[in-house]
């Protein structure tokens, strides 16, 4: 992913990039998720089954039973 002055945010070597209605950005590589903010800081490492989003800040993120919860707020 771009910003607005041209320059990489995201590295250009995931199978999918969701921009999501909060802040943050969710990635998909090899069957794993990951999320980065806005600037390209990643938050969440790109190793879990699934994200969701629990709130506009919140996310749970899940390794097969396991789940983590993520506040960025």
């Amino acid at each position: 992913m771009l910003n607005i002055k041209g320059e990489t945010v995201i590295p250009f070597d995931y199978d999918e990039v969701s921009v999501l209605i909060t802040p943050h950005i969710r990635v998909h590589k090899d069957g794993k998720y990951g999320l980065f903010d806005e600037a390209g800081k990643l938050l969440i490492p790109v190793k879990y089954d699934k994200i969701k989003s629990l709130s506009y800040y919140k996310y749970k993120a899940t390794i097969g039973d396991k789940d983590e919860i993520f506040d960025f707020e």
